[in-house]
């Protein structure tokens, strides 16, 4: 949410830019293709910026306390997480022994 608030104050800022209101006379005597990656530039600038204003701010302590995430929830996110993953390549693991089985067996009787 902090993040789209911020890309949205970035996107007003940049529409409303002296460099955002020249793009038709870009268009104009550059071209439409010009005018349109200055354009595209300008707002991947803005969402780039919006998304480092918000790293930089989640990285404050005090973000984390007004949120209730403490270490314990953290290391247990991280737990549940790497547990997560084992599970899900144990399974893959598990499926693509299945398949090569498969695929063997059907080789086999292929050639009687």
């Amino acid at each position: 949410m902090y993040e789209g608030e911020r890309y949205k104050e970035y996107l007003e800022s940049v529409i409303n830019s002296e460099e955002y209101g020249r793009l038709n006379e870009v268009e104009k005597n550059k071209g439409r293709k010009v005018a349109n990656n200055i354009r595209k530039q300008l707002l991947e600038n803005a969402k780039k910026m919006a998304i480092q204003v918000t790293i930089s701010a989640m990285q404050q302590p005090e973000i984390y306390l007004m949120l209730d995430i403490d270490d314990k929830l953290i290391n247990d996110s991280i737990a549940t997480n790497n547990t997560v993953s084992e599970r899900r390549f144990a399974e893959f693991v598990k499926e693509k022994e299945m398949l090569m089985k498969r695929i063997a067996q059907e080789r086999v009787d292929n050639i009687k």
